[in-house]
């Protein structure tokens, strides 16, 4: 999710400056009136000025004070504002949603299948010169998780552990990041070679 915020971002200020007109706003960082400011303020030197609120909550009833708020300046909203919404969910119930999906767009980001985790693997370790079996893939995902944040994260550990142009095979999987491979893990390992 954080490389298509990243380049989602990139794509609204194409090369213009973003450090004045981008404020993220998430669970360490979630005052609701610095929140409604920068909805209303126009962008410094820039065509653009983005507004990304990262896992609020704000789609839950239990905030519905909250969310009322943001509803009001999401009506209102200056044609030069971006505001980009993360949760983990969102209640399509809510006037909050409806609103979004009338104003703006909406994109349900769902699960990759174990296929795609595999090609994505794959195709990440092929960039720096890597290969990996789809056998060895599989095993690597069904011990690091099926999230990609956390897969991308082992798969980066395992890039800086390899040298290039090598075959990633358990023996390096595993010292990569000892700390990710339980016994279980091990022994279906070893048990299904």
């Amino acid at each position: 999710m954080d490389a298509y915020t990243n380049r989602y971002i990139e794509s609204v200020f194409e090369g213009q400056d973003k450090m004045m007109n981008l404020d993220r706003f998430n669970q360490d960082n979630k005052d609701i009136d610095r929140i409604e400011s920068s909805l209303e303020t126009l962008p410094f030197f820039a065509d653009k000025r983005m507004v990304v609120l990262e896992y609020l909550d704000l789609f839950n009833s239990k905030n519905k004070a909250k969310m009322e708020r943001i509803m009001e300046k999401l009506k209102n909203i200056p044609e030069t504002t971006v505001c980009m919404i993360l949760e983990d969910k969102a209640d399509k119930r809510s006037k909050l949603y409806k609103l979004v999906k009338d104003k703006g767009t909406f994109h349900d980001f769902t699960y990759l299948s174990e296929k795609e985790l595999i090609q994505y693997v794959a195709r990440e370790l092929k960039k720096h010169g890597l290969k990996i079996s789809s056998y060895d893939a599989r095993h690597f995902i069904d011990t690091v998780g099926y999230e990609l944040r956390a897969i991308a994260k082992e798969v980066h550990k395992l890039i800086d552990y390899m040298g290039a142009d090598e075959i990633v095979t358990k023996k390096p999987l595993m010292r990569s990041a000892p700390g990710i491979w339980s016994q279980r893990s091990l022994n279906s390992w070893i048990l299904s070679v």
